[in-house]
């Protein structure tokens, strides 16, 4: 069996999925049960579907798609606002202010920006054209949140856009130097996982989503011959004894994605 995969971008998706669906009681598995996204669906209804791959998932995930707590109190989205499923924030363009400001619009009922679009966030185009925003462009200064909830906001970009990103394309911010992550993990999940493995982790997923015996998923990648691995952990109570609590740990064995943006720098 090979190794790990050591690339920090897929290093920080391993971490990232094991933060959504950890055994936190506030963030974690028990939160996603309760994630729900504008088009009124949950998460676990979305991975039950049989049209939905996991990008179109990932994609009915995204911070754009956000609702506000239930009953004012209750969080249907994880804290901060960024994607859930992607370790980025990212949102659909309402408007080309100039080569350098975009404009993007709140959910409904939501009042904060997402939390990663800040000072420094990795600034990319992931639908709607490779080649939009520039590499190494980043957001410039923290943009000032809207009055109200839905409103809008403006972001600058440190590099001026020579081909302009346009009204519903897809923008992503992520943290740190990883511009290029969501965009390259995109890519795999549409031309480089397989099929039926891309059904066994959608299928793994949400079994345990479906089942509250089920305490949280853990993930892992390792370079080999594509192949998707999934165990489930029994666990102990405190008396020793076997309990009905159970940990699901899924392995992706895959060569690296073929896509064409480059790494982010190690």
């Amino acid at each position: 069996m090979g190794g790990l995969i050591q690339t920090k971008g897929t290093q920080r998706l391993a971490r990232w999925f094991n933060d959504v669906f950890s055994d936190d009681a506030a963030a974690g598995i028990t939160l996603a049960r309760r994630v729900k996204n504008s088009g009124g669906e949950f998460l676990s209804q979305s991975f039950k579907k049989a049209a939905n791959g996991l990008l179109e998932i990932s994609d009915a995930f995204i911070a754009q798609n956000a609702i506000p707590p239930t009953g004012g109190t209750t969080p249907t989205w994880p804290a901060g606002g960024n994607d859930v499923l992607y370790p980025s924030a990212t949102m659909k363009v309402d408007t080309v202010v100039s080569s350098t400001v975009l404009r993007f619009a709140l959910p409904a009922g939501i009042a904060a920006i997402p939390t990663f679009i800040d000072a420094g966030a990795a600034v990319s185009c992931i639908k709607g054209g490779r080649k939009k925003i520039e590499r190494g462009t980043t957001v410039t200064t923290t943009p000032t949140a809207p009055g109200s909830p839905g409103g809008k906001f403006d972001v600058t970009l440190s590099k001026a856009m020579t081909v302009p990103v346009v009204k519903d394309d897809l923008v992503s911010f992520a943290k740190g130097k990883h511009q290029m992550l969501v965009r390259r993990w995109r890519w795999y999940l549409k031309n480089d996982l397989r099929p039926e493995n891309d059904a066994a982790i959608k299928q793994a997923i949400s079994s345990a989503l479906e089942d509250t015996d089920f305490k949280k998923i853990t993930f892992q990648t390792i370079e080999d011959t594509q192949k998707v691995i999934t165990r489930t952990e029994t666990l102990l109570g405190t008396d020793l004894e076997f309990d009905d609590a159970y940990n699901l740990h899924v392995v992706l064995m895959t060569q690296q994605t073929t896509a064409p943006d480059p790494l982010d720098p190690q």
